[in-house]
């Protein structure tokens, strides 16, 4: 199967699998603070607050819906 995407989370894939079997809703958010590089290590410590900001947003957005 080809995916017209950037990005595929491995991780989520089971549970997101299981809700679509069962008929149930799913949501998953993900920020990506690093790439698959020598420089990850750095790039993870500098945007790990941006990551965190960003999904207390995401969420308090999500919470008054």
């Amino acid at each position: 199967m080809a995916l017209a995407c950037d990005v595929v989370d491995r991780e989520a894939y089971a549970r997101a699998k299981v809700c679509r079997l069962e008929g149930l809703p799913f949501a998953c958010a993900k920020y990506i603070t690093a790439g698959a590089d020598p420089g990850a290590a750095e790039d993870w410590l500098a945007n790990r607050p941006r990551a965190a900001w960003g999904f207390a947003a995401l969420y308090e957005e999500r919470l008054r819906r």
